[in-house]
Protein backbone atom coordinates (compact mmCIF):
# COMPACT_ATOMS: atom_id res chain seq x y z
CA UNK A 1 0.00 0.00 0.00
CA UNK A 2 2.95 2.51 0.71
CA UNK A 3 4.11 1.56 -2.88
CA UNK A 4 1.22 2.36 -4.34
CA UNK A 5 1.04 5.34 -2.68
CA UNK A 6 4.63 6.24 -3.23
CA UNK A 7 4.01 5.88 -7.24
CA UNK A 8 0.82 8.03 -7.05
CA UNK A 9 2.93 11.01 -5.49
CA UNK A 10 5.69 10.73 -7.69
CA UNK A 11 3.44 10.72 -11.05
CA UNK A 12 1.19 13.41 -9.40
CA UNK A 13 4.22 15.91 -8.62
CA UNK A 14 5.42 15.01 -11.96
CA UNK A 15 1.99 15.77 -13.94
CA UNK A 16 1.69 19.19 -11.91
CA UNK A 17 5.37 20.36 -12.83
CA UNK A 18 5.24 19.40 -16.07
CA UNK A 19 1.61 21.40 -16.91
CA UNK A 20 2.72 24.09 -15.21
CA UNK A 21 5.88 24.31 -17.27
CA UNK A 22 4.02 24.39 -20.61
CA UNK A 23 1.59 27.18 -19.23
CA UNK A 24 4.62 29.53 -18.31
CA UNK A 25 7.09 28.39 -20.72
CA UNK A 26 4.70 29.50 -23.88
CA UNK A 27 3.30 32.46 -22.45
CA UNK A 28 0.17 31.57 -24.27
CA UNK A 29 -2.24 34.24 -25.29
CA UNK A 30 -6.03 33.20 -24.54
CA UNK A 31 -7.30 33.51 -28.48
CA UNK A 32 -4.45 31.60 -29.78
CA UNK A 33 -5.56 28.88 -31.61
CA UNK A 34 -2.61 27.10 -32.35
CA UNK A 35 -1.35 28.35 -28.89
CA UNK A 36 -4.18 26.21 -27.46
CA UNK A 37 -3.31 23.30 -29.42
CA UNK A 38 0.28 23.55 -28.38
CA UNK A 39 -1.00 23.58 -24.68
CA UNK A 40 -2.88 20.65 -25.31
CA UNK A 41 -0.09 18.69 -27.15
CA UNK A 42 2.01 19.01 -24.18
CA UNK A 43 -0.74 18.23 -21.56
CA UNK A 44 -1.15 15.25 -23.63
CA UNK A 45 2.69 14.03 -23.88
CA UNK A 46 3.20 15.04 -19.92
CA UNK A 47 0.30 12.73 -19.37
CA UNK A 48 1.57 9.52 -21.17
CA UNK A 49 4.90 9.91 -20.12
CA UNK A 50 3.24 10.72 -16.77
CA UNK A 51 1.25 7.16 -16.78
CA UNK A 52 4.41 5.19 -18.31
CA UNK A 53 6.22 6.75 -15.35
CA UNK A 54 3.83 5.79 -12.78
CA UNK A 55 3.98 2.02 -14.79
CA UNK A 56 7.39 1.79 -14.49
CA UNK A 57 7.97 2.86 -10.54
CA UNK A 58 4.59 0.58 -10.04
CA UNK A 59 6.95 -2.20 -11.62
CA UNK A 60 10.12 -1.44 -10.25
CA UNK A 61 8.44 -0.81 -6.40
CA UNK A 62 6.61 -4.44 -7.04
CA UNK A 63 10.47 -6.15 -8.19
CA UNK A 64 11.43 -3.96 -4.89
CA UNK A 65 8.56 -6.24 -2.79
CA UNK A 66 9.48 -9.36 -4.11
CA UNK A 67 13.26 -8.55 -3.46
CA UNK A 68 12.48 -7.43 0.03
CA UNK A 69 10.53 -10.22 0.62
CA UNK A 70 12.90 -12.88 -0.43
CA UNK A 71 15.50 -10.61 1.62
CA UNK A 72 13.39 -11.18 4.73
CA UNK A 73 13.19 -14.89 3.50
CA UNK A 74 16.52 -15.55 3.93
CA UNK A 75 17.20 -13.07 6.62
CA UNK A 76 14.86 -14.99 8.87
CA UNK A 77 16.37 -18.59 7.37
CA UNK A 78 19.72 -16.93 7.83
CA UNK A 79 19.07 -16.56 11.50
CA UNK A 80 17.45 -19.68 12.50
CA UNK A 81 20.63 -21.27 10.92
CA UNK A 82 22.56 -18.95 13.48
CA UNK A 83 20.62 -19.58 15.98
CA UNK A 84 20.51 -23.73 15.17
CA UNK A 85 24.80 -23.52 15.06
CA UNK A 86 24.56 -21.35 18.27
CA UNK A 87 22.32 -24.09 19.86
CA UNK A 88 24.49 -26.90 18.32
CA UNK A 89 27.80 -25.29 19.02
CA UNK A 90 26.63 -24.64 23.00
CA UNK A 91 25.61 -28.62 23.18
CA UNK A 92 28.85 -29.65 21.33
CA UNK A 93 31.05 -27.42 24.44
CA UNK A 94 28.80 -28.57 27.18
CA UNK A 95 29.42 -31.98 25.89
CA UNK A 96 33.49 -31.47 25.10
CA UNK A 97 33.25 -29.44 28.45
CA UNK A 98 31.91 -32.07 30.70
CA UNK A 99 34.10 -35.00 29.04
CA UNK A 100 36.98 -36.50 31.56
CA UNK A 101 38.89 -37.06 28.76
CA UNK A 102 41.07 -34.00 27.29
CA UNK A 103 39.30 -32.87 23.99
CA UNK A 104 41.18 -30.48 22.06
CA UNK A 105 41.56 -28.99 18.20
CA UNK A 106 45.00 -28.31 16.19
CA UNK A 107 45.47 -26.23 12.74
CA UNK A 108 47.51 -27.23 10.05
CA UNK A 109 50.30 -24.83 12.58
CA UNK A 110 50.08 -27.22 15.27
CA UNK A 111 48.74 -25.10 16.95
CA UNK A 112 45.72 -25.35 19.34
CA UNK A 113 42.34 -23.73 18.26
CA UNK A 114 39.83 -25.24 20.71
CA UNK A 115 40.48 -27.16 23.78
CA UNK A 116 38.05 -28.47 27.23
CA UNK A 117 37.87 -28.08 30.18
CA UNK A 118 39.94 -31.12 31.14
CA UNK A 119 42.28 -29.97 28.88
CA UNK A 120 42.06 -26.78 30.45
CA UNK A 121 42.78 -28.04 33.86
CA UNK A 122 45.88 -30.44 32.67
CA UNK A 123 47.84 -27.83 30.96
CA UNK A 124 46.53 -24.75 32.13
CA UNK A 125 43.55 -22.11 31.55
CA UNK A 126 42.36 -22.18 28.03
CA UNK A 127 43.88 -18.52 27.34
CA UNK A 128 47.00 -19.66 27.79
CA UNK A 129 46.51 -22.80 25.64
CA UNK A 130 44.56 -21.11 22.51
CA UNK A 131 47.17 -20.37 19.73
CA UNK A 132 50.22 -22.50 21.16
CA UNK A 133 51.53 -25.67 20.16
CA UNK A 134 52.34 -29.08 21.73
CA UNK A 135 56.12 -27.95 22.44
CA UNK A 136 55.35 -24.48 23.92
CA UNK A 137 53.18 -26.44 26.23
CA UNK A 138 54.91 -29.53 26.70
CA UNK A 139 58.42 -29.09 27.54
CA UNK A 140 59.22 -32.56 27.30
CA UNK A 141 60.93 -35.59 24.95
CA UNK A 142 57.47 -36.68 24.11
CA UNK A 143 56.01 -33.58 22.55
CA UNK A 144 58.47 -34.36 19.24
CA UNK A 145 56.68 -37.59 19.04
CA UNK A 146 53.24 -35.80 19.46
CA UNK A 147 53.92 -33.30 16.54
CA UNK A 148 55.13 -36.28 14.28
CA UNK A 149 51.93 -38.46 14.98
CA UNK A 150 49.96 -35.18 14.21
CA UNK A 151 51.56 -34.66 11.16
CA UNK A 152 51.16 -38.61 9.85
CA UNK A 153 47.56 -37.98 10.74
CA UNK A 154 47.46 -35.18 8.17
CA UNK A 155 49.88 -36.99 5.78
CA UNK A 156 48.29 -40.30 5.37
CA UNK A 157 44.24 -38.72 6.08
CA UNK A 158 43.64 -41.43 8.33
CA UNK A 159 42.92 -41.38 11.89
CA UNK A 160 45.15 -42.73 14.45
CA UNK A 161 43.33 -44.98 17.83
CA UNK A 162 44.45 -45.72 21.15
CA UNK A 163 48.24 -44.60 20.70
CA UNK A 164 49.60 -45.10 24.56
CA UNK A 165 52.05 -42.39 25.77
CA UNK A 166 52.91 -39.97 28.98
CA UNK A 167 52.26 -36.35 29.42
CA UNK A 168 53.14 -34.15 32.07
CA UNK A 169 50.19 -32.07 34.29
CA UNK A 170 50.48 -28.46 35.37
CA UNK A 171 51.96 -29.60 38.34
CA UNK A 172 54.84 -31.79 36.72
CA UNK A 173 52.87 -35.02 37.23
CA UNK A 174 53.17 -37.72 34.80
CA UNK A 175 50.15 -39.32 33.12
CA UNK A 176 49.95 -42.43 30.97
CA UNK A 177 47.31 -41.53 28.62
CA UNK A 178 45.32 -43.17 25.51
CA UNK A 179 44.92 -41.02 22.46
CA UNK A 180 43.09 -40.84 19.53
CA UNK A 181 43.74 -38.50 16.62
CA UNK A 182 41.57 -37.66 13.12
CA UNK A 183 41.80 -35.42 10.16
CA UNK A 184 39.51 -32.27 10.66
CA UNK A 185 37.94 -31.72 6.87
CA UNK A 186 36.27 -28.40 5.50
CA UNK A 187 33.28 -29.01 3.51
CA UNK A 188 35.49 -29.76 -0.46
CA UNK A 189 37.22 -32.48 1.77
CA UNK A 190 40.13 -29.98 2.74
CA UNK A 191 41.96 -31.00 5.76
CA UNK A 192 42.37 -27.99 7.96
CA UNK A 193 43.32 -29.74 11.23
CA UNK A 194 43.45 -32.70 13.18
CA UNK A 195 40.88 -33.61 16.21
CA UNK A 196 42.47 -34.56 19.49
CA UNK A 197 40.75 -37.42 22.26
CA UNK A 198 43.40 -38.20 25.26
CA UNK A 199 42.22 -40.50 28.26
CA UNK A 200 44.01 -40.56 31.01
CA UNK A 201 44.75 -44.44 32.12
CA UNK A 202 46.54 -43.97 34.79
CA UNK A 203 44.61 -45.52 37.45
CA UNK A 204 43.68 -47.93 34.76
CA UNK A 205 47.30 -48.67 34.59
CA UNK A 206 48.15 -49.27 37.53
CA UNK A 207 45.33 -50.99 38.55
CA UNK A 208 45.84 -53.48 36.11
CA UNK A 209 49.65 -53.75 37.23
CA UNK A 210 48.08 -54.55 40.67
CA UNK A 211 46.29 -57.19 39.40
CA UNK A 212 49.24 -59.21 37.69
CA UNK A 213 50.88 -58.64 41.25
CA UNK A 214 48.21 -60.03 43.00
CA UNK A 215 47.49 -63.08 40.14
CA UNK A 216 51.28 -63.67 40.94
CA UNK A 217 51.64 -63.79 44.24
CA UNK A 218 48.03 -65.94 44.46
CA UNK A 219 50.24 -68.61 41.73
CA UNK A 220 53.06 -68.42 44.59
CA UNK A 221 51.09 -69.04 47.39
CA UNK A 222 49.22 -71.87 45.77
CA UNK A 223 51.93 -73.53 43.98
CA UNK A 224 54.09 -73.90 47.47
CA UNK A 225 53.27 -76.64 49.50
CA UNK A 226 54.78 -75.06 52.65
CA UNK A 227 52.92 -71.79 53.57
CA UNK A 228 56.53 -70.07 54.50
CA UNK A 229 57.75 -70.00 51.09
CA UNK A 230 55.02 -68.71 49.16
CA UNK A 231 54.84 -65.57 51.64
CA UNK A 232 58.65 -65.77 51.06
CA UNK A 233 58.09 -65.21 47.39
CA UNK A 234 54.84 -62.92 47.71
CA UNK A 235 57.11 -61.10 49.82
CA UNK A 236 59.70 -60.84 47.70
CA UNK A 237 57.56 -59.42 44.20
CA UNK A 238 56.08 -56.42 46.56
CA UNK A 239 59.30 -55.48 47.38
CA UNK A 240 61.10 -55.43 44.48
CA UNK A 241 57.75 -53.90 42.96
CA UNK A 242 57.51 -51.21 45.45
CA UNK A 243 61.24 -50.61 45.72
CA UNK A 244 61.21 -51.88 49.10
CA UNK A 245 64.48 -52.95 51.40
CA UNK A 246 62.86 -55.44 53.82
CA UNK A 247 59.15 -57.25 54.59
CA UNK A 248 57.73 -59.26 56.94
CA UNK A 249 54.85 -61.51 56.53
CA UNK A 250 53.21 -62.58 60.24
CA UNK A 251 50.21 -64.72 60.99
CA UNK A 252 47.59 -64.53 63.65
CA UNK A 253 47.90 -67.56 65.92
CA UNK A 254 45.05 -69.79 66.41
CA UNK A 255 44.26 -67.87 70.15
CA UNK A 256 44.17 -64.59 67.83
CA UNK A 257 45.73 -62.78 70.56
CA UNK A 258 49.41 -62.99 68.93
CA UNK A 259 51.11 -62.75 65.55
CA UNK A 260 54.01 -65.34 64.57
CA UNK A 261 56.58 -64.85 61.84
CA UNK A 262 56.40 -66.68 59.12
CA UNK A 263 58.48 -65.42 56.21
CA UNK A 264 60.55 -62.43 55.60
CA UNK A 265 62.43 -61.14 52.72
CA UNK A 266 65.56 -58.59 52.45
CA UNK A 267 66.48 -57.02 49.14
CA UNK A 268 70.06 -57.40 50.74
CA UNK A 269 70.59 -61.06 50.57
CA UNK A 270 73.66 -60.61 53.05
CA UNK A 271 71.80 -58.63 55.23
CA UNK A 272 71.38 -59.39 58.98
CA UNK A 273 68.51 -57.37 59.94
CA UNK A 274 66.19 -60.40 60.42
CA UNK A 275 68.58 -62.32 62.33
CA UNK A 276 67.63 -63.40 66.34
CA UNK A 277 65.03 -61.19 66.58
CA UNK A 278 61.68 -61.24 68.21
CA UNK A 279 59.00 -63.83 66.43
CA UNK A 280 55.69 -63.15 68.27
CA UNK A 281 54.37 -60.38 69.57
CA UNK A 282 51.07 -60.06 71.48
CA UNK A 283 47.94 -57.62 69.88
CA UNK A 284 48.94 -53.94 70.47
CA UNK A 285 52.83 -54.94 70.83
CA UNK A 286 56.03 -53.86 68.68
CA UNK A 287 55.29 -52.41 65.87
CA UNK A 288 53.96 -55.20 63.94
CA UNK A 289 51.28 -55.61 66.95
CA UNK A 290 49.68 -52.45 65.96
CA UNK A 291 47.74 -52.92 62.27
CA UNK A 292 46.90 -56.53 64.26
CA UNK A 293 45.19 -54.52 66.91
CA UNK A 294 43.77 -51.31 65.02
CA UNK A 295 42.79 -53.16 62.19
CA UNK A 296 44.16 -50.48 59.91
CA UNK A 297 47.20 -49.42 57.46
CA UNK A 298 49.72 -48.12 60.12
CA UNK A 299 52.44 -45.63 58.52
CA UNK A 300 55.43 -44.78 60.19
CA UNK A 301 57.30 -41.76 58.80
CA UNK A 302 60.20 -42.29 61.45
CA UNK A 303 60.90 -45.48 62.36
CA UNK A 304 63.78 -44.37 64.44
CA UNK A 305 62.33 -42.55 67.21
CA UNK A 306 58.93 -44.66 67.15
CA UNK A 307 58.77 -45.96 70.76
CA UNK A 308 57.72 -49.29 69.51
CA UNK A 309 60.49 -49.71 67.41
CA UNK A 310 62.75 -52.20 69.04
CA UNK A 311 65.38 -52.48 66.03
CA UNK A 312 66.83 -49.29 65.87
CA UNK A 313 70.15 -50.55 65.72
CA UNK A 314 70.18 -52.87 63.04
CA UNK A 315 67.38 -50.12 61.23
CA UNK A 316 70.48 -47.32 61.48
CA UNK A 317 72.92 -49.47 59.76
CA UNK A 318 70.31 -50.43 57.10
CA UNK A 319 69.57 -46.76 56.26
CA UNK A 320 65.99 -47.20 57.21
CA UNK A 321 63.24 -44.76 57.96
CA UNK A 322 60.09 -45.61 56.88
CA UNK A 323 58.05 -48.35 57.59
CA UNK A 324 54.36 -49.41 57.06
CA UNK A 325 52.09 -52.04 58.36
CA UNK A 326 49.02 -53.76 56.52
CA UNK A 327 46.60 -56.03 57.97
CA UNK A 328 44.90 -58.60 55.80
CA UNK A 329 41.00 -58.19 57.25
CA UNK A 330 38.52 -61.19 56.08
CA UNK A 331 35.28 -61.00 57.87
CA UNK A 332 36.18 -58.17 60.07
CA UNK A 333 39.23 -60.52 61.89
CA UNK A 334 42.57 -60.05 61.19
CA UNK A 335 44.01 -63.30 59.59
CA UNK A 336 48.01 -61.41 58.92
CA UNK A 337 50.06 -58.28 58.68
CA UNK A 338 52.53 -57.41 56.36
CA UNK A 339 55.04 -55.21 57.44
CA UNK A 340 57.46 -53.50 55.11
CA UNK A 341 60.37 -51.35 55.79
CA UNK A 342 62.19 -48.30 53.41
CA UNK A 343 64.84 -46.02 52.80
CA UNK A 344 62.40 -43.23 51.14
CA UNK A 345 58.89 -42.44 51.82
CA UNK A 346 56.54 -44.70 50.73
CA UNK A 347 53.41 -43.08 49.05
CA UNK A 348 52.36 -46.41 47.73
CA UNK A 349 50.61 -47.53 50.73
CA UNK A 350 47.13 -47.52 48.84
CA UNK A 351 48.23 -49.77 45.78
CA UNK A 352 49.99 -52.12 48.41
CA UNK A 353 46.90 -52.76 50.22
CA UNK A 354 44.58 -53.29 47.42
CA UNK A 355 47.27 -55.97 46.32
CA UNK A 356 47.16 -57.56 49.95
CA UNK A 357 43.69 -57.13 50.47
CA UNK A 358 42.82 -59.46 47.42
CA UNK A 359 45.44 -61.87 48.07
CA UNK A 360 43.68 -62.26 52.18
CA UNK A 361 41.25 -64.65 50.75
CA UNK A 362 43.55 -67.11 48.87
CA UNK A 363 45.93 -66.85 52.29
CA UNK A 364 42.53 -68.24 54.13
CA UNK A 365 41.84 -70.73 51.53
CA UNK A 366 45.64 -72.08 51.89
CA UNK A 367 45.70 -71.99 55.74
CA UNK A 368 42.24 -73.83 56.03
CA UNK A 369 43.33 -76.07 53.45
CA UNK A 370 46.99 -77.15 55.34
CA UNK A 371 45.22 -77.09 58.34
CA UNK A 372 42.44 -79.85 56.23
CA UNK A 373 45.39 -81.29 55.06
CA UNK A 374 47.12 -81.79 58.24
CA UNK A 375 44.12 -83.34 60.38
CA UNK A 376 43.51 -85.36 57.43
CA UNK A 377 47.24 -86.62 57.31
CA UNK A 378 46.63 -87.30 61.10
CA UNK A 379 44.06 -89.32 60.81
CA UNK A 380 45.74 -91.18 57.61
CA UNK A 381 48.52 -91.91 60.15
CA UNK A 382 46.06 -92.91 63.41
CA UNK A 383 44.43 -95.12 61.02
CA UNK A 384 47.65 -96.76 59.50
CA UNK A 385 48.58 -96.91 63.04
CA UNK A 386 45.72 -99.45 64.14
CA UNK A 387 46.08 -101.16 60.65
CA UNK A 388 49.51 -102.10 61.14
CA UNK A 389 49.04 -103.31 64.69
CA UNK A 390 46.17 -105.83 64.27
CA UNK A 391 47.03 -109.00 63.99
CA UNK A 392 44.80 -109.96 60.98
CA UNK A 393 45.86 -109.49 56.97
CA UNK A 394 43.79 -106.86 56.07
CA UNK A 395 43.78 -104.78 52.28
CA UNK A 396 41.53 -102.76 50.94
CA UNK A 397 40.32 -102.62 46.62
CA UNK A 398 38.51 -99.81 44.64
CA UNK A 399 35.60 -100.71 42.54
CA UNK A 400 37.79 -101.83 39.95
CA UNK A 401 39.88 -104.35 42.01
CA UNK A 402 42.91 -102.29 42.55
CA UNK A 403 44.23 -102.59 45.56
CA UNK A 404 44.65 -99.92 47.39
CA UNK A 405 46.33 -100.72 50.75
CA UNK A 406 47.88 -103.67 52.30
CA UNK A 407 48.78 -104.13 55.68
CA UNK A 408 52.29 -105.98 56.84
CA UNK A 409 50.39 -109.15 58.21
CA UNK A 410 48.65 -109.76 54.58
CA UNK A 411 52.23 -109.78 53.29
CA UNK A 412 53.35 -112.60 55.67
CA UNK A 413 50.00 -114.67 55.34
CA UNK A 414 49.43 -113.89 51.45
CA UNK A 415 52.54 -113.80 51.08
CA UNK A 416 52.69 -110.80 48.42
CA UNK A 417 55.44 -107.97 49.47
CA UNK A 418 52.76 -104.47 49.12
CA UNK A 419 55.69 -102.63 46.80
CA UNK A 420 54.52 -105.42 44.21
CA UNK A 421 50.46 -105.73 44.13
CA UNK A 422 49.77 -101.70 45.31
CA UNK A 423 48.33 -100.42 42.41
CA UNK A 424 47.66 -103.76 40.55
CA UNK A 425 44.19 -105.74 40.07
CA UNK A 426 43.61 -108.13 42.72
CA UNK A 427 43.03 -110.75 40.54
CA UNK A 428 45.69 -110.78 38.21
CA UNK A 429 47.58 -111.69 41.17
CA UNK A 430 45.14 -114.56 42.39
CA UNK A 431 43.35 -115.50 39.14
CA UNK A 432 39.78 -116.10 39.47
CA UNK A 433 40.37 -119.69 37.79
CA UNK A 434 41.33 -121.11 41.52
CA UNK A 435 38.33 -122.40 42.86
CA UNK A 436 39.56 -120.90 46.40
CA UNK A 437 40.06 -117.52 44.21
CA UNK A 438 36.54 -118.00 42.81
CA UNK A 439 34.55 -117.83 45.69
CA UNK A 440 36.04 -114.60 47.35
CA UNK A 441 35.26 -113.08 43.44
CA UNK A 442 32.00 -113.64 44.10
CA UNK A 443 31.52 -113.00 47.69
CA UNK A 444 33.87 -109.50 46.61
CA UNK A 445 31.00 -108.88 44.04
CA UNK A 446 27.86 -109.37 45.91
CA UNK A 447 29.57 -106.51 48.67
CA UNK A 448 30.55 -104.23 46.54
CA UNK A 449 26.97 -103.98 44.31
CA UNK A 450 25.34 -104.27 47.13
CA UNK A 451 27.07 -102.22 49.75
CA UNK A 452 25.03 -102.83 52.59
CA UNK A 453 26.00 -105.20 54.82
CA UNK A 454 29.74 -107.17 55.50
CA UNK A 455 30.02 -110.65 54.74
CA UNK A 456 31.72 -113.19 57.03
CA UNK A 457 33.06 -116.64 55.82
CA UNK A 458 35.04 -119.50 56.00
CA UNK A 459 37.19 -120.74 53.74
CA UNK A 460 39.67 -123.17 53.22
CA UNK A 461 42.66 -121.77 50.86
CA UNK A 462 44.59 -124.65 49.20
CA UNK A 463 47.64 -122.75 48.40
CA UNK A 464 47.87 -122.51 52.34
CA UNK A 465 46.73 -125.14 53.25
CA UNK A 466 44.94 -123.29 55.74
CA UNK A 467 41.46 -122.48 57.44
CA UNK A 468 40.84 -118.78 56.75
CA UNK A 469 38.23 -117.08 58.20
CA UNK A 470 37.72 -114.10 55.60
CA UNK A 471 35.52 -110.71 56.61
CA UNK A 472 34.17 -108.70 53.59
CA UNK A 473 32.88 -105.20 54.02
CA UNK A 474 31.62 -102.49 51.73
CA UNK A 475 32.99 -99.19 51.92
CA UNK A 476 31.92 -95.34 50.36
Amino acid sequence: MKMVRGANTITAIYLAVGITWIFVSDHLPLGNATAYYQTLKGILYVAVTGALLWLFIRRMESRNRKILEELQLRSKKISETEQALVKERNLLRTVIDNLPDYVYVKDLNGRFIISNKAFSVLVGPSESVLGKTTPELFKTEESASYEHDDQQVVKSRQPLVNLEGFIKDAEGHTKRILTTKVPLTDNNDNITGIVGISRDITELHFERINEEIALKIIEAIGANEILANGLRESLQILGEHFGLEFAEAWLVEPSKEAISLASTWAKNKNSRFHQNHKQRFMRGEGLPGQPFLTKQVEIWTDIMNHKLFTRKDRAAAEGLHTGIGIPLVLHNEVIAVFTFLSKQKFDNHRALKDILEKISVQIVLHLERKQYELELEENNQRTTNILESISDAFYSVSNDWTVIYWNSEAEKLLQMPREKIIGQKLFDFYSVEHLSHQKLHDVYTKVMSEKTHSVMFEEFYEPMNSWLEISVYPST
